[in-house]
């Protein structure tokens, strides 16, 4: 049990800050979650009055328990999504299992330490999605302690189950197939698959909701007892129907029953995955962090084309480029997302009865001076945060690692390098907003003048963003890590950058409504403060930024 404990403490030092003993990290990684956790808080309301909402509705007709079951129903199928992903990265893209395997540990201690570790990331998840629903359901229902306590059980127990479905189907796939040997290609594809897998349910329960959104058609909806997806997962998830069953019956002996099964259950299904593991996993595991690599015979042609000459700048900015699109983190986090950002904001609106007329219809607001200037207003600030939230230029000294001091060795100067690596996230942002821009042009058919300008505008706003996020990551770069997600996806650099850039898209758009600023006023507002902000960002970055990068070791 000993080893145990200290092995999951271990393996949770050694992938996440909040849990390093090193002083000066944990508090980054404490504040890191504290400003994610402010950011998700209008998530977790918005989840809570819903449920609130529709609790009122099935409580007329009493039916209020079924809240617990989908609520359980959708933790289950959400732990079993992310879970698939958190598996192969905590079992088998981790790099510590070579220095496991030689140590007095009993397979099943690894295995129960590393499953473990992706239980707490899934109570993570947990606390987005079913905490609030809880909390509202209790307050309503007028649950006492409890309640409360039953409550608690079920966060801590609930995703075991559907963990254990997603560990097992992960390594029979790493047991039986060597795709595991292309990890980096597998990693993207796989993150793909999540992203169109959790989009598709999004468009889902929008069309339902947009459907169904008055309490009298959820009543409607759910008098019929013929919701086939209720039926189908409460099939597949049992153990989720049975502990809401449990918490529906609270004070009677049908609850210590169904806690009892579900209890049981939820103990066995995790002896089954220690038995299976033992087969399936390190079998699995053995000689995974050897990657495949197709090799090409060396032509004169491939010779000659590889020792053509380039500019400098030239040369590091296809450097980074390739980094960004070879590295699966890298690739992912910035560079992906560059590509999702119509579909995240436009087409959810568009699949709603009506949304596509309600689109157009803006168009025809246009033509009022006012309207046209809060337009441009926010496609200004749209184009600032989607620069801001590729995370490109705020962790590009921060992507070097320990290989900063090659930036200091090549013969190429300072200024050349911050341009080169200042221009890949500009051409980033400048592909997301290009795509944002044809979506809305093809929806909404502004003039030609109107697009003439929102490039214009979005063009200084790419540029500002670029050029915080470059200076910032040159004063407080994260040069300490030991995988890539640390240096993307818990680099503070990337918070800030982002919170400096919505406020001061806030501040735009605020400014042209308050003051009623015409299509010109706000055209100039924009170019000259925006301008005069990015000359002086870019006179900053030559001159601090390059005696900063000078200072960096």
């Amino acid at each position: 049990m000993n080893k145990f404990l200290a092995l999951t403490r271990v393996l949770l030092v050694s992938g996440s800050t909040p849990f390093t003993k090193n002083k000066a990290s944990k508090i980054k990684g404490i504040f890191l979650y504290i400003i994610l956790a402010i950011v998700f808080l209008p998530i977790e309301i918005s989840i809570g009055a819903f449920s609130g909402v529709v609790y009122d509705a099935m409580k007329r007709i009493n039916q209020e328990g079924m809240i617990l079951v989908l609520t359980f129903t959708i933790s289950c199928i959400i732990v079993l999504v992310f879970g698939i992903l958190y598996v192969l990265s905590v079992f088998y893209f981790s790099k510590d299992i070579e220095s496991l395997l030689p140590l007095p540990l009993n397979p099943m201690e690894i295995l129960a330490s590393k499953f473990s570790v992706t239980l707490i990331y899934e109570y993570l998840i947990e606390l987005l999605f079913l905490v609030p629903i809880l909390i509202v359901y209790g307050i309503k229902s007028g649950g006492g302690i409890a309640y409360y306590a039953l409550s608690i059980i079920m966060f801590f127990t609930l995703p075991v189950i559907p963990l254990v479905i997603a560990s097992v189907l992960a390594m029979i796939l790493m047991r039986f197939t060597n795709i595991g040997k292309n990890k980096d290609r597998f990693k993207v594809i796989s993150s793909m698959v999540l992203v169109v897998g959790v989009f598709g349910f999004n468009i889902y329960i929008n069309k339902i909701s947009a459907s169904n959104s008055s309490p009298e058609q959820i009543q409607s909806l759910l008098s019929q007892g013929n919701n086939s997806l209720i039926v189908v997962v409460t099939t597949i998830f049992i153990n989720a129907k049975i502990a809401a069953l449990s918490m529906i019956n609270l004070g009677s002996l049908k609850c210590f029953a169904n806690l009892g099964i579900y209890l049981a259950m939820t103990l066995c299904s995790f002896l089954l995955f220690l038995l299976l593991a033992q087969g399936l996993y390190f079998k699995g595991v053995i000689g995974l962090n050897q990657s495949v690599t197709k090799h090409k015979k060396l032509t004169s042609d491939i010779l000659e084309k590889g020792t053509i000459s380039s500019s400098a700048t030239k040369a590091i900015f296809i450097k980074e480029l390739k980094l960004l699109f070879r590295t699966p983190i890298y690739f992912i986090n910035c560079v992906l997302m560059n590509f999702l950002w119509p579909i995240f904001i436009l087409f959810p609106i568009a699949i709603k009865p009506g949304g596509i007329n309600e689109i157009k219809k803006l168009s025809l607001n246009f033509s009022n001076s006012a309207s046209s200037g809060i337009a441009i207003a926010v496609f200004f600030a749209v184009s600032v945060i989607i620069t801001a939230l590729n995370f490109i230029t705020s962790t590009s000294i921060s992507r070097e690692g320990q290989n900063v001091f090659f930036m200091k060795y090549i013969p190429i100067s300072y200024k050349k390098q911050i341009n080169a690596k200042m221009l890949s996230g500009i051409l980033m942002s400048t592909i997301a907003v290009t795509l944002m821009l044809i979506v809305s042009i093809i929806l909404i058919k502004p003039d030609l003048s109107l697009i003439i300008i929102a490039v214009l505008v979005s063009a200084l706003g790419i540029i500002f963003a670029s050029e915080t996020g470059m200076l910032i990551d040159l004063y407080y770069p994260k040069l300490v890590w030991d995988n890539e997600q640390k240096a993307v996806k818990q680099n503070l650099n990337t918070i800030v950058n982002m919170v400096l850039c919505f406020v001061f898209s806030g501040i735009t758009i605020f400014i042209v409504i308050k003051f009623n600023l015409q299509l010109i006023s706000v055209v100039l507002f924009i170019i000259i403060l925006f301008g005069l902000l990015d000359y002086i960002l870019y006179f900053l970055l030559m001159t601090l930024g390059i005696n900063q990068l000078k200072k960096l070791e």
